[in-house]
């Protein structure tokens, strides 16, 4: 064997080796490795999650915006959601529906029933739910923000961050 049909396969045994090594490790993180304390492989991120993070329409005339996130509080048995809803102008009833989704390890699914508030003669409006959750899941919020001003309902979505609360 030539030297250089020695070094080109030297070369090409390197570069499958550490091809391999690289998707063996690529898929070890794919099969989404638990974390320690919790009970399923994390949640895709979520750009890769339908529905998309926002939902609000362009074309609204009373809805501008809104905001959700979600956090543990100090207890580790709850979750506390703040939902925030914008108007473009007073309107005459402005709020927030709330939903709790766990993950399974492969889907998200609803906890318990919705939560709603509301307020009237507003242009913005913010809120905190909390939620008794169960340790060592996968916890987000899904919020609808809504606006009625003359009869006339506007509606937009978010899903927020998700977060771990992790067992003991």
């Amino acid at each position: 064997m030539s030297s250089n049909n020695r070094s080109l396969l030297v070369s090409l045994i390197l570069f499958v080796s550490l091809f391999s090594a690289i998707l063996f490790a690529t898929d070890a993180q794919a099969d989404g490795a638990t974390q320690p304390g919790a009970l399923t492989p994390p949640p895709p991120p979520i750009v890769d999650q339908p529905p998309p993070p926002s939902a609000f329409d362009p074309a609204h005339d009373y809805l501008e915006d809104g905001l959700s996130n979600i956090a543990q509080t100090p207890h580790q048995s709850s979750a506390t959601i703040n939902g925030t809803t914008h108007a473009t102008q007073l309107v005459d009833q402005i709020g927030v529906t709330f939903y709790l989704h766990r993950w399974t390890g492969n889907q998200w699914e609803n906890v318990g029933n919705p939560i709603y508030r509301s307020s009237t003669q507003k242009t913005s409006f913010s809120i905190n739910v909390t939620w008794n959750v169960t340790a060592g899941y996968y916890y987000r919020a899904k919020t609808l923000h809504w606006v009625m001003e003359g009869g006339i309902y506007e509606q937009g979505e978010r899903i927020s961050n998700y977060i771990l609360i992790p067992s003991s």
